[in-house]
């Protein structure tokens, strides 16, 4: 298909240790192993068929943790998407653990990386700790991520509100020491069922710790543009965009989940097979999307966002919508610019609701 932009994703599926509430494909690997991905990895980005699609384009490393790896790797991926689509991307986002400093800021920079994401969590220790959390944040280091902004680096970070045990303001207090950055995601925590945690959850809890922070942040200047994710204005992350736009995203890595517009597929989570089929195993198909389910998804994804979804395109799936605006869901939708609709934001952490009235 042609697209006007698309994504790239490549898994980086290294963690130094296995926090408690992740549920994504990581392990804790050994140098050799982790060389041994590298050069898969790479092997397999020079073998993809990106078909039709062509710039603008994304790039995003994600994890695990991605700056576990030399910023070689990131310079060398980054070359190589030049040389075969005939420019840099238009945003290179790689995740960090807070431990990374100043020199690996600046590597990452001159390997064309423009945006950082951090997974910081929380700035109190006790917090960290119930999350099973190995890092320890260091003083100073609001003061590394300043230092990244001056070499040219858009700066993220992400905060777990509604943890059982936390001060219901703790996002708020972790903010403080933040404010400087350009985009903040704040997700509540979910946990598997099993985990010692997970009866402890308080779902009202989780919504006043979720609205202090927001409320900070929209009153610093922020903009709430996604349920979870808020950003200085123009500082939007372009690569989620394109997941919340229903856009394509070519995946890369052991673990990786990609979609082609009408497929989405998975590379199998086998980091041994990854690396002795030199990156190329075959990839598991998930599911096939036709054009109902397509603007089902179009639909599901745009009303999490603040730019919504085009009325025509809700009636089409939709016909009867408009007529379930009465009463106390008359206030739940409201119009916004070129003939869109989205969800008023004041009930977008009532997001299941609203969809299952209008969109069931």
């Amino acid at each position: 298909m042609t697209t006007a932009k698309f994504g790239v994703y490549l898994h980086v599926p290294f963690c130094s240790s296995k926090c408690a509430y992740c549920s994504f494909y990581s392990a804790v690997a050994d140098g050799g192993t982790r060389e041994s991905y590298v050069r898969a990895l790479i092997h397999q980005l020079t073998q993809v068929d990106f078909g039709a699609l062509s710039p603008p384009y994304t790039l995003y490393f994600g994890g695990g943790t991605p700056s576990l790896l030399p910023p070689s790797f990131f310079a060398s991926v980054t070359h190589i998407l030049k040389q075969r689509l005939g420019c840099l991307p238009m945003e290179v986002t790689v995740e960090c653990n807070p431990d990374v400093d100043v020199a690996c800021l600046r590597e990452l920079r001159a390997a064309h990386v423009t945006r950082v994401s951090v997974g910081v969590q929380s700035m109190e220790p006790r917090v960290l700790e119930l999350l099973g959390r190995r890092h320890r944040m260091a003083s100073d280091f609001p003061a590394v991520l300043r230092a990244g902004q001056r070499l040219g680096l858009e700066v993220a970070v992400d905060f777990m509100a509604g943890v059982p045990g936390a001060p219901v303001d703790q996002v708020l207090l972790d903010l403080a020491s933040f404010e400087f950055v350009d985009h903040v995601s704040v997700y509540m925590l979910s946990l598997e069922a099993g985990h010692p945690l997970s009866a402890e959850l308080d779902g009202d809890f989780q919504h006043d710790s979720f609205s202090h922070a927001r409320d900070a942040l929209v009153a610093r200047g922020f903009e709430w543009y996604e349920i979870a994710n808020f950003a200085r204005p123009g500082r939007r992350s372009q690569h989620n965009s394109l997941y919340w736009s229903g856009l394509p995203y070519v995946a890369l890595g052991a673990g990786a989940v990609g979609f082609s517009g009408s497929v989405r597929y998975r590379v199998p989570e086998d980091l041994r097979v990854f690396c002795e089929q030199d990156g190329l195993p075959a990839v598991c198909i998930e599911e096939y999307i036709g054009a109902s389910e397509l603007l089902r998804e179009r639909i599901m994804l745009g009303m999490r966002t603040a730019d919504g979804v085009e009325g025509a395109v809700l009636e089409e799936l939709y016909p009867a919508w408009r007529q379930k605006l009465a009463g106390p869901w008359a206030a739940c939708l409201e119009a916004c610019a070129q003939g869109r609709w989205r969800i008023a934001p004041r009930f977008w952490l009532n997001y299941g609701d609203v969809m299952g009235h209008f969109f069931p």
